[in-house]
């Protein structure tokens, strides 16, 4: 390779290297990065005259990415103070006279060390997204598989159950209440499985919303009914302020009463004792609402955003108020209400309880024929 030594730099260079134009001009360009006894600036000089060889004999443009130990260049060599690594690319430009020989060559240096570290950083965060994925994925499947498989036999418990009830007139009081209790087992863990299905629908992007207008104080006053044997055992009043006109709205009613059954489920399991109110509005807006009060525990604010992650739990004050179930009842009842449009506000304090308030838009006017007299 022909001598090559430098014929100029610029302020940039001089600045980087700490090097005055004297101590650069008319010394070889390796022998610039090169400091004695250093392998990394060794192996760095190498690689620019590999460069430099490779420039010369294509007349052409030569690129490449070089990583050095250090943030700055000194004198003596390529040498920083400090212990990360930083990027460069290090671009070799011939320039090519009339007659075709070379008559100079440019190189130029850059530092691209927070261009490469943005580039790790979000290739990262993809294949993490990506991991996260494909695990929920996978997680999602195996709840619907398995709340299926669950589902066939639990049902035919159920209706052996109900069947045994209805002929068991003849039985004793104390198998009437173990058939009592087995159904109520059997009650809570069908509706488990239901919540997990649930679940596995909206994850998988399955939950379709089937509209249809309907008076949701019907649906309040269902619900309130299916849980009241579950507060009664638990020695709870339950107590539900149903208005005297209908309240219509447009919307899926399986999925608003599945939102109002987690709610009355969760406030059941979380009072140990008292009560447990539901009452039905309408905001000034027009859009009709649905409380859920207890007299439980109350959840400090600093976790209140957790209770509608899946499978998250709040530990409990006592024994006594430790709830059962699997921690997905409010992480559905979030995702069904963005479905539906609607929301869910929760106001809440350490020991003056809870209230959950479910908020539908208003649904269109209520003809005449379908108002209740007063």
């Amino acid at each position: 390779m022909p001598e090559l030594t430098a014929a100029a730099a610029n302020r940039a260079f001089l600045g980087a290297t700490t090097l005055s134009a004297d101590e650069v001009l008319g010394r070889d360009l390796c022998e610039l990065f090169a400091a004695p006894g250093a392998a990394e600036t060794s192996e760095l000089a190498a690689r620019l005259r590999g460069a430099l060889d490779r420039a010369l004999s294509s007349h052409a443009p030569d690129s490449m990415l070089v990583e050095i130990r250090g943030t700055s260049l000194s004198k003596g060599g390529l040498l920083g103070a400090g212990t990360e690594p930083s990027q460069w690319t290090v671009t070799t430009m011939p320039v090519v006279s009339d007659s075709g020989d070379i008559a100079f060559v440019v190189q130029s240096f850059e530092d691209v060390t927070a261009v490469t570290r943005a580039e790790a950083a979000t290739a990262a965060a993809l294949a993490a997204r990506d991991h996260a994925r494909r695990t929920s994925q996978l997680k999602t499947r195996f709840l619907g598989m398995i709340s299926h498989e669950l589902r066939t036999p639990l049902t035919a418990l159920c209706l052996q159950v109900e069947r045994m009830q209805r002929n068991g007139a003849d039985l004793d009081h104390r198998h009437q209440e173990s058939l009592e209790r087995i159904s109520l087992s059997a009650g809570r863990l069908r509706d488990t499985i239901e919540t997990l299905l649930e679940y596995a629908r909206i994850e998988g992007g399955h939950v379709v919303v089937k509209r249809a207008r309907f008076d949701l104080s019907d649906s309040v006053q269902k619900t309130v009914d299916y849980h009241r044997d579950e507060a009664e055992q638990r020695g709870l009043d339950l107590r539900c302020a149903r208005p005297e006109k209908p309240a219509m709205v447009l919307t899926d009613r399986r999925l608003v009463e599945l939102v109002l059954s987690n709610l009355i489920d969760n406030a059941i399991k979380f009072t140990a004792e008292g009560r447990v109110d539901i009452a039905l509005g309408q905001s000034a807006d027009g859009a009709l609402w649905v409380a859920v009060s207890d007299s439980g525990p109350g959840i400090p604010e600093a976790q209140q955003k957790r209770v509608f992650e899946p499978f998250e739990q709040l530990d409990s004050p006592s024994p006594k108020q430790r709830p059962g179930g699997i921690g997905l009842g409010l992480a559905v009842v979030r995702d069904i209400a963005g479905a539906l449009g609607a929301r869910i506000e929760l106001v809440s304090r350490p020991r003056e309880g809870s209230t959950f308030t479910f908020f539908l838009p208003a649904g269109p006017p209520v003809p005449a024929h379908e108002a209740r007299e007063d």
